[in-house]
C-alpha cells in the first residue's frame, strides 16, 4: 500500500522521530515505513532525507529512501481524470458514514486498552 501526505511546514527529523516512537510504542503491531523528504512533491530535484521502519514497537533509521519516489510519486499525474483528484491517493476522499462509525468503535476500544495498558505500568513500576 502506498500513501503520500505532507505533514506540515517543514517539522524537524527528530520531532518526526519523537512521534513515530511514540505510536510504534503504544501500537506494538503496526509495521510501516513512512519517508521524509526535502521538498513539496512537485518540486524539482526533491529527494528523501530518512526513512523510518515502524515494527514491533520500534522505529528505525535509514539515510535515505528504501523505494524509488520517482516512479511512484507521479504515477497518477496524466490521466485524463486526475485534474478532478478522482484516482489520486493523497487528496481527501469521502468516506460512508458507517466506516466512519466502525473505525470510531474500534479506535475506542484501542485507546481504552492503551490506557489500561499504561496505568498497570504506573502501578507496577
Amino acid at each position: 500500500m502506498y500513501f503520500e501526505e505532507n505533514i506540515g511546514k517543514w517539522p524537524s527529523v527528530e520531532a518526526v522521530a519523537k512521534d513515530w516512537s511514540q505510536i510504534a510504542k503504544r501500537w506494538p503491531v503496526l509495521g510501516l515505513y513512512v519517508t521524509l523528504m526535502d521538498g513539496e512533491r512537485s518540486d524539482e530535484g526533491t529527494s528523501p532525507v530518512v526513512t523510518f521502519h515502524v515494527f514491533e514497537g520500534k522505529v528505525e533509521f535509514f539515510n535515505g529512501s528504501l523505494e524509488k519516489h520517482d516512479e511512484v510519486g507521479h504515477r497518477f499525474g496524466h490521466e485524463p481524470t486526475s485534474c478532478f483528484n478522482l484516482l489520486d491517493p493523497r487528496r481527501e476522499h469521502g468516506l460512508p458514514v458507517g466506516w466512519i462509525e466502525e473505525f470510531t468503535r474500534m479506535a475506542k476500544d484501542w485507546v481504552n486498552q492503551a490506557i489500561k495498558d499504561v496505568q498497570s505500568e504506573a502501578i507496577a513500576s
